[in-house]
């Protein structure tokens, strides 16, 4: 005897295995259907662990939010994935069946809150990368196959035991939380565990970072990866320092000034990397705190701080300065995030983000298209015409601008930035040669670092914009004229 679930089934269960028992969920119950009711969004399967060999679901998965708030944060589409692999028994299938992108079906319904691509469930579901696993997803999936259906992508997919987690083991709830103030932002130490590493040992720590109780268990080239963004001598390090660089110049003044990073949750990386550079006071925030409280426990940071960043706990002007790398383009709604970080900015703040290619000159011929991530979100690229609307807006005295191309290659990670490294050659040259491109407006730079100044820079920081580094775009404005009476600077 087999059994199969059909979720979101409607009024009839769909049973394309052909089980000998069907039952469904929906909205709406019919019990001599088979059919249960629950609201998959915010409700469990109410079926026990490992129910079924069939888990269906039909034109379902895009209707499931990414993100809700009810009240507290809730990642729902990765809950109920968490949900499907639950109720599925040791090898059984999961069948996806759901309009994708860049198909305009997965669009055109108003309803349609959930984007799938071909990547989505290989990247972030299956039992190799477990992207997902960043955001609670405590199960593992391997791909059995994946074909598209007119507007529709089928994806096939067997339950198998998540990384260290028995096949049996019924998956712990997610813990949804609200965000405490950074005043508390101390981390607890776990419960011991009578099967962890030597004390002391590099093992110990691996067991650690990885598996204690509220880290993400990830797999061992995840694991790989996680432990190279520590390393300072390697090719990716490298790109992100020029990215950094320019703003460790002109800003070399700002080492006893308070800064706040938003969006730092790779451990506080940023943070990390403005501290080892001289910066005395820097708190690192993100709205998930497991991997910053890794880094705390390993004394990478001294403190760290939970945070919405549409809605900091911090006061009016309680830091000098804010800086978000590479987060803000995954906000689902950035300028809200962006005019906290100005409330809580005194003097600046500091946005090292992609580039929308289809604003500000050189503008890419054609229509402007949407640029979405495998996970779902939307990446919402900066313009300097977006950012001087938000200056001129709140009556801002300044901003400053620089574009750089960065280029990244698969490995990049794992090989030493030095000269003769076959890798890190190959990523100068390509790097190189995307400058010289932009230079001579043939290609668009797809990073933009962006200093919006909250107070009246003076004469030696706009000098270190104006005659410094290279490629820098410094721009005072004249203010409001019907303000001028409240303005401060």
């Amino acid at each position: 005897m087999t059994k199969a679930l059909d979720i979101g089934c409607g009024p009839k269960p769909k049973n394309p295995f052909n089980a000998t028992e069907v039952y469904g969920i929906d909205v709406r119950d019919d019990i001599d259907r088979g059919i249960f009711r629950a609201d998959l969004v915010v409700d469990p399967i109410p079926f026990p662990d490992n129910s079924f060999n069939f888990v269906t679901a039909h034109d379902f998965l895009e209707h499931i939010p990414r993100l809700i708030y009810c009240p507290q944060r809730r990642n729902a589409f990765v809950e109920v994935m968490n949900e499907v692999w639950r109720v599925l028994e040791p090898d059984g299938l999961f069948m996806s069946f759901t309009p994708a992108y860049p198909n305009p079906a997965a669009f055109r319904d108003p309803t349609h809150v959930n984007i799938i691509t071909d990547e989505t469930f290989p990247a972030y579901f299956d039992n190799v990368n477990r992207w997902a696993s960043v955001y609670g997803f405590k199960g593992a999936f391997q791909i059995i196959s994946q074909e598209w259906r007119g507007p529709h992508l089928m994806t096939i997919m067997r339950k198998v035991a998540a990384p260290n987690t028995p096949q049996t083991e019924a998956i712990p709830d997610v813990s949804m939380h609200t965000p405490p103030a950074h005043a508390a932002a101390t981390a607890t130490a776990p419960a011991a565990s009578n099967d962890k590493p030597k004390a002391g040992s590099v093992e110990e720590w691996n067991y650690k970072l990885y598996h204690d109780e509220g880290s993400h268990a990830l797999d061992a080239e995840t694991r790989r990866m996680h432990e190279s963004w520590f390393s300072e001598d390697t090719a990716d390090f490298w790109r992100h320092e020029r990215m950094m660089e320019p703003l460790f110049h002109c800003l070399s003044h700002t080492h006893n000034d308070k800064w706040l990073t938003v969006g730092d949750g790779h451990y506080g990386l940023d943070a990390i990397r403005m501290m080892r550079r001289g910066y005395k006071s820097v708190l690192p925030t993100n709205i998930s705190g497991t991997f910053l409280a890794e880094a705390k426990e390993r004394g990478l940071i001294p403190a760290y701080s939970e945070e919405n960043a549409e809605k900091l706990s911090f006061a009016d002007n309680e830091f000098d300065f804010v800086l978000c790398k590479e987060a803000y383009h995954h906000f689902p709604r950035p300028a809200i995030a962006l005019y906290e970080m100005l409330r809580v900015a005194r003097k600046g703040v500091v946005l090292i983000e992609p580039q929308d290619k289809y604003a500000d000159p050189p503008v890419i011929p054609g229509e402007d298209q949407p640029s979405y991530e495998a996970v779902g979100n939307f990446v919402y690229a900066l313009s300097r015409r977006e950012i001087n609307k938000v200056c001129w807006g709140l009556d801002l005295p300044a901003v400053a601008y620089k574009n750089i191309c960065d280029v990244y290659l698969p490995g990049v990670e794992y090989v030493q930035a030095k000269d003769g490294e076959p890798l890190f050659e190959r990523l100068k040259a390509e790097t190189a040669d995307a400058e010289l491109k932009a230079k001579q407006l043939l290609i668009k730079p797809n990073v933009l670092l962006t200093v919006i100044f909250k107070e009246k820079p003076d004469q030696a920081t706009i000098d270190r914009f104006t005659q410094g580094v290279e490629g820098w775009t410094f721009r005072q404005f004249e203010g409001n004229p019907h303000l001028k009476r409240t303005r401060t600077w």
